[in-house]
């Protein structure tokens, strides 16, 4: 009982992980994190992004490497979310649908964080299998308890979200051109009636 009880929460956390992870900006990757408290409750959440304020229209900022000066991650933003409300985050436990890297793992073990609960993950992943491997070290020396959920996020959601927000920057780009081709004629046509 106390078992599935559990895997209903972990699920519900995982889920509501996943959705803050679509709130992403980010053209590569959309991770979320939900920092969760002892009696099940939420303790605060993050996604990975810019520093709040930081204009993320930009479009430079967003190729690698530039991107990493400027992106936060998931786990970053979710404990500094809770720092800026002035919520604990000791004896937490923290839901992500991707593996912390080795930055973030320090961050976790550093917050007070006693539990990170993931899906299956790859150590070797090129481009960070070699930062999880040391993010594992981390956690198990720092004694944060690793737990991984059965499945993996849903495929492709990064690709096709990527595609969909193209698609939105490209309409809303023909709209604005639009609507200053129309302001355009407008204007025109005023000065021809004041000429006349």
């Amino acid at each position: 009982m106390i078992a599935s009880k559990q895997r209903m929460w972990d699920e519900r956390w995982m889920s509501l992980a996943l959705h803050y992870a679509q709130w992403s900006k980010d053209r590569g990757r959309q991770v979320g994190a939900v920092i969760v408290g002892p009696d099940q409750e939420q303790v605060s959440s993050g996604w990975n992004g810019f520093p709040r304020g930081v204009d993320d229209t930009i479009e430079h900022r967003h190729t690698r490497p530039t991107k990493y000066a400027f992106t936060k991650h998931a786990e970053e933003n979710a404990i500094l979310n809770a720092a800026r409300m002035g919520a604990s985050t000791r004896g937490c436990t923290m839901y992500l649908p991707w593996f912390p890297c080795a930055n973030c793992a320090g961050d976790i073990v550093q917050a007070g964080i006693s539990c990170v609960v993931v899906y299956p993950f790859d150590h070797d992943d090129p481009r960070w299998g070699e930062s999880m491997k040391q993010a594992a070290e981390i956690l198990f020396e720092g004694g944060v308890v690793v737990r991984v959920l059965p499945g993996s996020p849903p495929p492709n959601q990064e690709k096709l979200k990527d595609r969909i927000r193209f698609l939105e920057w490209r309409v809303q780009g023909l709209l604005e051109a639009n609507n200053v081709n129309v302001e355009r004629r407008r204007e025109a046509t005023r000065q021809l009636r004041n000429q006349a």
